[in-house]
This record gives structure tokens, C-alpha cells and sequence, in this order.
């Protein structure tokens, strides 16, 4: 059995949970403390630089993957037998990713392909997540359901604004929005429902291509995309809709996006899950958190009942 080895643990490796140009990532164990973890281990190229460690090092969050632990360790190349360094970063272990659970629901025949008060308590958790990395300047680049862990037990969602419309409505339609075999079959597939971008939305998307013009083409209704969806609820089209803009600085910013109504189920102090269960804590604002929003986003974040239980305790 492989073992990996910290200045302070000794973790017992399992199964393989991924492996691709990230690195591979296994299920351990610690053998000091038995808790259950994964582990990422990422080749060290010194060609570039890898900002992921001090990146997780940054990061505090009750939706986003907690870094435990981590080591350099070096090994002979397959190739040359060169010794290469490699980072092996131990963080909390989540059973499941959005793209399982995606694919697990989509043959239920439901309105949606994931239950619905699954789907309001998924985004909003995600959402969250977003706001807190883009409040201490970060900015996650590989969003989709894949990189999105998620523990159906406790329904926790982590994160390992274009991209969050796409996954919340792959969530409700089991299947990708824009879907595309090559880059250029995406963005047809984009235009021919949101039409084509004018000079203004292309220069502010990219300047270079500020002088870039496309074919005209009419926009529709966004609801068109989950027509085959008859009973999705109008406040899930008015989300999809606010995030999925052209201009970035159009999309509706993940704090005012979690006080839209389609979050107000969830405020509910007597909301229950489909299984019985009440959802994690979901109004657990750091002061950090609640800095970045609005006086208004601020009330309606923080409901009435939670102020109440606060000030009892």
C-alpha cells in the first residue's frame, strides 16, 4: 500500500478518484486521525509556475474545499529518470461532484432533472462560494460540474459568472445548455438563442476583436433553452437570465444573485428538504462577507429568525 508522508502525517492512499493534466487525485486516509481525504498530486514544472498551493492557502470558506494539508515529494521521471518534484496537496475528502449527481437524476422524468429544492440549495451554496473568491481577487476559470464536490448526505456543495448560468441549467435540464462538439458549434449554439453581440458587448468582451462584427441574428427568450421543462419555475429564467450575459459586467454579482426570489424558499425558517432533512447552514456570513454587500443585500441575506437565534444566544 502507498503511503504519503507530511512533516506532521502519514496518509494511507486508496483508490484513484481522477487523474488528467491537473495531476491525479486519490481517496486517503491519515493514520493519525482517521479522517477521511483526498489527494492532489501535481507535477512541479519548472517552466511554470503553479500559484495553486498559496492560492488554497487563502481560502476560508465554508464552500470551497478545505486545504488540510500538504508536501513536496520528488520522483524519477518515467521518461529520463530525471528526479521531479511534486506537490501533493491534502484536502477534505466529498463523496460525489455535480456532474454525478447531474447524471445519476437525469433519468427520473421530473419537471427538473435534479429536484428543484435541490437545485435552489446547490446554486445558492455555489453562488456563495463565487462571492467569496471574487471578493479577495480571485476568479475561478474552469467552472462546470465536474469541479463542483458535493456530499448528498449533508448537501453541502464546494468548490474546488457565465459559467454558473451554464451549470445551474444543466442542473435543471440534465444536459449541457450550449452544447457543442468544437468551440465554434458553441457559440452558434449561444447566438442562435441570445442573438448577436453588438461592437459595444464584443469590445468590452475583448478589446482585440473590438472591430469584430457577426452576422446579425435576433435574440430569444431565454426560456426557449427549457421548453422541454414545461413546469421550471419563472424565478430559475429570471437567474439564468442575470448571469447569462455577454458583457461580464452585466452579470448580476453572486451576493445580489442570492437574494433573488428564487432563493426565498430557503430563508424560510421552515423549509425542508425533499428527504425531510433541514438544508446545511447557509446563513453563516463572515464579516468579511457581509463587507462586500449592500445595506439591502444585507437584510435580505441575513433572515429575520437567524438575528433572532443570534441575539438569544
Amino acid at each position: 500500500m502507498d503511503y504519503v508522508l507530511s512533516p506532521s502525517f502519514r496518509y494511507k492512499i486508496g483508490r484513484v478518484l481522477g487523474n488528467g493534466s491537473f495531476g491525479t487525485v486519490c481517496e486517503a486516509i491519515c493514520e493519525e486521525t482517521g479522517e477521511h481525504v483526498a489527494i492532489k498530486k501535481v507535477l512541479q514544472d519548472p517552466r511554470y509556475k503553479n500559484r495553486e498551493l498559496s492560492v488554497m492557502m487563502q481560502l476560508h470558506h465554508p464552500n470551497i474545499t478545505r486545504l488540510i494539508d500538504y508536501c513536496f515529494t520528488e520522483a524519477p521521471s518515467a521518461d529520463n529518470g530525471q528526479p521531479q518534484r511534486y506537490l501533493s496537496l491534502v484536502m477534505e475528502y466529498m463523496p460525489q461532484n455535480m456532474y454525478n449527481i447531474i447524471k445519476e437524476s437525469n433519468a427520473q422524468g421530473r419537471a427538473c432533472c435534479i429536484d428543484y429544492k435541490y437545485i435552489q440549495l446547490y446554486t445558492y451554496q455555489i453562488l456563495r462560494g463565487l462571492g467569496y473568491i471574487h471578493s479577495i481577487g480571485l476568479c475561478h476559470r474552469d467552472l462546470k460540474p465536474h469541479n463542483i464536490l458535493a456530499d448528498q448526505k449533508t448537501h453541502i456543495v464546494k468548490l474546488y459568472l457565465w459559467s454558473m448560468g451554464c451549470v445551474f441549467g444543466e442542473m435543471i435540464l440534465g444536459k449541457p445548455l450550449f452544447a457543442g462538439r468544437t468551440s465554434v458549434e458553441q457559440l452558434v449554439k449561444i447566438i442562435q438563442v441570445m442573438g448577436s453581440p453588438n461592437s459595444v458587448q464584443i469590445s468590452e468582451m475583448n478589446k482585440k476583436y473590438a472591430n469584430f462584427s457577426f452576422p446579425p441574428f435576433p435574440s430569444k427568450p431565454l426560456s426557449i433553452l427549457f421548453e422541454s421543462k414545461v413546469d421550471v419555475n419563472p424565478h430559475a429564467i429570471e437567474l439564468a437570465s442575470a448571469l447569462l450575459q455577454f458583457v461580464p459586467s452585466q452579470r448580476i454579482k453572486p451576493y445580489e444573485a442570492l437574494a433573488l426570489p428564487i432563493f426565498d424558499d430557503l430563508r424560510d425558517e421552515d423549509f425542508r428538504l425533499p428527504d425531510g432533512k433541514r438544508p446545511p447552514p447557509l446563513f453563516t456570513f463572515s464579516e468579511h462577507e457581509l463587507a462586500q454587500m449592500s445595506e439591502n443585500t444585507r437584510a435580505k441575506l441575513v433572515p429575520l429568525w437567524v438575528t433572532r437565534q443570534k441575539n438569544i444566544n
